[in-house]
């Protein structure tokens, strides 16, 4: 998927520095009832707003990305890898398909959106012949000044029976998300399907923006199909 001429301009344009130091730009307050019992969504992110909103998040990927992001020491960077964050057109654009034998191993592949917004896509494959368990996990990663900021993962697994009869077929869905401009949820329960000899998951992956900046939200889809000998995966926005 490309990302339309609007979104490539948009960070070229980013070369030019704004002041970082300000904390979330919250839109202007009505003073009536009303709108005052709602709470509003700040006008946008900020270098000061994401520091802070990573410290405040005591995961282990926010303390990383909090490191990393640090050490950009460099307010342009900052300021451009914050607009980023909250570029709808970009987080559209992080999606990827993956298709091959069923052979143990791990595929992976990176592809430049625009400078500096890189997507990993990555196919984890363990097939145990002795066991028959079979697991095929397929991650797509987005990538700021080569700084995880995002993480979408879809994973199917079965246990082969004698040639052909299929036990304990399972699906997941995992998200990791260091993006504070929006945030991501996927199902807790991946819904498995088995047809003949071939197990699929299937779900669907929902981005909102936490600031007005970010526009509407984002749906994904997440596929994976694992048969006999070969498999699937997408993480795809519909």
């Amino acid at each position: 998927m490309r990302i339309r001429t609007a979104a490539v301009a948009t960070v070229a344009a980013l070369a030019v520095a704004a002041p970082a130091s300000i904390a979330f730009a919250d839109t202007p307050a009505d003073d009536s009832p009303a709108v005052s019992a709602v709470k509003k969504k700040p006008a946008q992110l900020t270098v000061k707003g994401y520091i802070k909103a990573l410290k405040a998040d005591k995961s282990p990927a926010a303390a990383k990305t909090l490191k990393a992001f640090k050490k950009l020491n460099d307010g342009k960077k900052q300021y451009a890898f914050v607009k980023l964050l909250q570029n709808r057109d970009v987080y559209e654009a992080v999606a990827g398909r993956t298709e091959g034998v069923l052979k143990n191993g791990t595929r992976t592949s990176t592809k430049q959106l625009n400078f500096p917004v890189k997507v990993t896509r990555s196919t984890v494959v363990t097939k145990d012949d002795k066991s028959g368990r079979r697991v095929v996990t397929f991650t797509v990663t987005e990538r700021i000044y080569d700084i995880p900021v995002t993480s979408e993962r879809i994973s199917v697994r079965y246990t082969l029976k004698g040639k052909k009869k299929i036990a304990d077929p399972s699906a997941s869905t995992r998200i990791t998300n260091t993006n504070k401009a929006i945030t991501i949820r996927a199902p807790k329960t991946t819904p498995v399907r088995v047809k003949g000899t071939t197990v699929s998951g299937h779900s669907t992956i929902k981005a909102t923006g936490t600031v007005e900046s970010f526009g509407k939200g984002v749906t994904k889809k997440a596929d994976s199909r694992i048969g006999l000998s070969s498999y699937s995966a997408s993480i795809v926005t519909r």
